[in-house]
Parts: structure tokens; C-alpha cells; sequence
């Protein structure tokens, strides 16, 4: 791999990287914080008697077997809450990359000498498999936390989550860890196709890299606002009269609401990076139209 090709895709993952490290430090400290505090609270019981003493109910949790700290309270925190103050532009970490080398290669007519080498499903797959590089992102990003949560707890437990409630998803999501976890980063891929192919379906037509990237953002925030609002809100929430409006959602994709369960959410993700595929498949399907707007530039 090319890295002065792929410069900006690294990039763009050496900063999501940093922002995870930055978390994940930031919870260790946290995590060795609480432990020492811990650790005085059960010194200061075994050192005292509390049975029927004020402290009885303090000594009888602090000494319980679930006050260890666990991987998904540890993930909840490095992950998905490290990274919910960026929700909103974690497209941009795709969409930069993905576009970058897409204009670049539609506008300076490439595709023109291309096409005396090689047929155009051959042009077309190279013009994908460069866009698509940018979907594995953060799943990487997403892999990297994992084993760095689980370095920290040592299991894939979700005890003390469940006892307190540290994580933001279900006991019983949290009772199945490694389908939740696979579940998790399939839904982060599917996300991340979506994202693509907004950026490979604006490309299309508008190959000058800054308008493309702006036009993109816009896009993707418009068809967030039609889940929510039209498909969520008017459709499910005032219609139906339904809850499962929060499904209908691609910008946050590092929460993963399960509270309609894991399935509805994969299931969506999955429908809408289907669909999107296919439209952008359409899109670049006639090789003398994509010619004549590249002639265009």
C-alpha cells in the first residue's frame, strides 16, 4: 500500500486513533482511582466490625464480588462515550480519505487512458476497491479498543454493568458478549458502506474534491434528518405509535441502541447499505455518461 496514495485515509485513522488512546488512558486512570478507593473501603471493613452497624450495607457492597471493574463498563467508556462528542463528524474521518483519490481520479479524466488498457468493470472495481478502503476504519478503530478494554478488565465479563448500570446497553444484550461485539463491529462496516457510498454517489456528478466533500456532509446529514424525522418521527412515532424510531438512525453508530434488541439495528444498517450499493452500482453502471461528465470538468 502506497502510503503518499493512502496518506490521508492513514491520517484520518492516526487521529480516531489518538482520540481512543486519549479515552482509553483518561479511564485507566479513572479505573486505578476507584480501585484504590475500593481497596481503603474493604481495609476499613475487614479492619472494623459492621454487622448491625451503620456501616453494614457500605461494607456488605463494598466487599461484594462484583465491584470489579469490567470489560463493557471499560468499553461503554473508551468507545462509545470517547467518541460521542465527535458523533456528528466521524463522517468526515470516511468521506475525506474516500473522495480524495475518487475526484482526484474522475477529474483529471483518467479514466479516459484507462479505458484504451483495460475494460470498464476493471476501471469501475479499481474506482471501488480505493473508495472502499475507507470502511475499514473504524472497525479498526473499533478492534484496537476492544483488545485494549480487554487488556485493562481481563475478561469479557459484564458483572459490575449490570449491577450498576456503568454500560449503556441491556443485561441481556450484555449476557451474549461475543454476538454483541460481532454485532457491533458488523454494524460499524454496514455504517461505514453507507458512508461511502455517499461520498462514491455525490462523486459521481460533482468530481471537484471540496464541493464533492461538502455536498457529501450535507447529504449525509439530510438523510439523517429524514430517518428521524419523516421515517422516525412522523412515520413510526406519530403513526404507529411506536418506539422504534431510534433504530432509524446512521450518525450514531459508536452508541448501538439496542433497546429493541440487537437484530433491528443490524438489520437496518445492513437494508440501508444494501440499498445504497445498489443505487451507486446504477449510478456508475453507464461507462459513456460517467465519460462525458468527466469530459465536463
Amino acid at each position: 500500500m502506497s502510503v503518499k496514495k493512502n496518506s490521508l485515509l492513514i491520517a484520518s485513522f492516526l487521529i480516531l486513533l489518538i482520540i481512543l488512546l486519549f479515552s482509553f488512558f483518561k479511564f485507566r486512570d479513572e479505573k486505578r482511582n476507584y480501585e484504590e478507593t475500593l481497596e481503603e473501603h474493604i481495609q476499613f471493613c475487614l479492619d472494623n466490625e459492621y454487622i448491625g452497624t451503620e456501616y453494614e450495607s457500605f461494607c456488605l457492597e463494598n466487599l461484594s464480588d462484583n465491584n470489579k471493574i469490567d470489560f463493557f463498563t471499560a468499553f461503554a467508556n473508551v468507545v462509545s462515550r470517547g467518541f460521542r462528542t465527535i458523533a456528528t463528524t466521524l463522517f468526515l474521518f470516511i468521506a475525506i480519505p474516500c473522495l480524495w483519490n475518487t475526484c482526484k481520479y474522475l477529474r483529471n479524466k483518467v479514466i479516459k487512458n484507462d479505458l484504451t488498457r483495460m475494460n470498464y468493470k476493471k476501471i469501475r472495481y479499481n474506482l471501488f476497491k480505493e473508495a472502499y478502503k475507507s470502511v475499514l476504519i473504524l472497525p479498526l478503530i473499533v478492534i484496537i479498543g476492544i483488545i485494549l478494554c480487554y487488556i485493562l478488565t481481563g475478561s469479557f465479563s459484564a458483572d459490575y454493568s449490570i449491577q450498576y448500570r456503568t454500560a449503556i446497553w441491556s443485561a441481556k444484550t450484555l449476557g451474549k458478549p461475543f454476538l454483541f461485539l460481532a454485532a457491533y463491529l458488523l454494524n460499524m462496516i454496514f455504517t461505514s458502506i453507507i458512508y461511502v457510498n455517499i461520498c462514491l454517489a455525490v462523486a459521481r456528478k460533482y468530481h471537484n474534491y471540496f464541493v464533492a466533500l461538502i455536498l457529501s456532509f450535507l447529504c449525509f446529514i439530510g438523510i439523517e434528518a429524514f430517518l428521524e424525522i419523516v421515517i422516525g418521527g412522523i412515520l413510526f412515532t406519530s403513526i404507529f405509535k411506536s418506539d422504534a424510531s431510534i433504530i432509524f438512525n446512521i450518525m450514531n453508530m459508536m452508541t448501538f441502541n439496542d433497546s429493541f434488541g440487537i437484530l433491528p439495528v443490524i438489520s437496518f444498517s445492513c437494508a440501508m447499505a444494501i440499498i445504497s450499493t445498489v443505487v451507486v452500482f446504477l449510478l456508475y453502471k453507464n461507462k459513456e455518461k460517467l465519460v462525458i461528465d468527466c469530459e465536463a470538468n
